[in-house]
């Protein structure tokens, strides 16, 4: 009897007590949230022993269906959190994978692209190989200075190293110094044009991203595209201070003769 007075007392809503920030209280009834587990599937109902008298008590088989659905409801409830942990778990790792793990996105860290910036052992060095009839260094580098030794017919300048007079050795030299510098300036000049090229690319890329961890790599690669680029500038600035500096070592050579200075001043006459 006991019992049944518990469960006659018992609500069958399952109701959590939550507290607003002002104090107020909010009772959130699970049968309205939940969907109920469909009824199982069970065996077919014994038969009744022997000797049984059967009976209709109307009130313990209320309670026994009351106990069913709030089993039920307890299942469904379960069902549904077990459910929305599944979810939570999935949208963590959409959000994780977003933001750790490598990606497919070209770092320009294949063979021909670390050759291709390499600039040469240095400016006097690929000037000293011109003159001695081979030229050394990138393959891009090298066909622009193929191009100019053929249009400005270079070799004649160059076979001026072995001049007995100075001045002549010198131009040799300045010859030499500007094919490199030359060509460094078109092959760095096109390689700009493709690094815009592919600027565009990363702009759309980064439109397109839909996590965190795309948008870093492609912002890592646009940062290897500014440094290479920074050094490209670089190198065709100091292949520039190259020869200008050289152009005043040779009027400096050339002022320090007596020849010059009297050749100097007849002319200043």
């Amino acid at each position: 009897m006991g019992m049944k007075r518990h469960l006659r007392a018992s609500s069958l809503a399952i109701s959590i007590l939550l507290f607003q920030p002002g104090g107020s209280a909010v009772v959130a009834h699970a049968q309205d949230a939940v969907t109920p587990l469909p009824e199982p599937a069970v065996g077919g109902v014994p038969g009744a022993p022997p000797g049984v008298q059967e009976t209709h008590d109307q009130v313990s088989i209320e309670q026994i269906m009351k106990l069913v659905q709030l089993y039920r409801i307890m299942g469904g409830g379960i069902t549904q959190m077990f459910t929305a942990v599944q979810n939570q778990k999935t949208a963590l790792d959409v959000i994780r994978n977003g933001q750790t793990g490598p990606k497919t996105i070209p770092l320009m860290n294949g063979p021909d692209e670390v050759a291709a910036r390499q600039g040469g052992e240095g400016l006097k060095e690929m000037a000293d190989s011109a003159l001695n009839g081979a030229a050394d260094g990138p393959p891009d580098l090298l066909a622009a200075f193929t191009h100019f030794r053929s249009t400005f017919s270079l070799d004649k300048a160059f076979a001026l190293k072995d001049d007995e007079l100075p001045s002549k050795k010198v131009l040799a030299q300045l010859a030499a110094k500007g094919a490199i510098a030359g060509s460094v300036a078109e092959s760095s000049y096109k390689r700009a044009n493709a690094s815009m090229e592919r600027v565009d690319d990363y702009i759309a890329a980064v439109q397109a991203s839909k996590d965190l961890k795309t948008s870093i790599d492609i912002n890592t690669r646009a940062v290897i595209e500014l440094t290479q680029q920074t050094n490209e500038s670089l190198r065709t600035q100091s292949a520039v201070t190259s020869i200008v500096s050289s152009y005043f070592m040779m009027l400096a050579s050339e002022a320090s003769t007596e020849d010059w200075i009297d050749g100097l001043k007849d002319f200043n006459r």
